[in-house]
C-alpha cells in the first residue's frame, strides 16, 4: 500500500519481477493526499517466484 504524502494526487504502479517468467506491471492507481491505494499484478503460473517488487510514480 502507498499513502500519498504529496500536496496533490499521486499516480503510481507496481513493478513485479517474476523470476523465469516475464515481469509484470501492476495496474495504475491514483491516490489523493492522505489516502492510500494498492497496485497489484500476478506472475505466470510457471514463474520461479517473485524476485522483487518496486513502484514507479507517474
Amino acid at each position: 500500500m502507498v499513502r500519498a504524502q504529496a500536496p496533490g494526487p499521486v499516480t503510481f504502479h507496481a513493478n513485479i519481477i517474476c523470476g523465469m517468467a516475464p515481469d509484470v506491471t501492476g495496474n495504475s492507481v491514483t491516490v489523493q493526499p492522505g489516502q492510500g491505494g494498492e497496485s497489484s499484478g500476478h506472475c505466470a503460473f510457471y514463474s520461479t517466484g517473485i524476485g522483487g517488487i518496486s513502484w514507479t510514480v507517474g
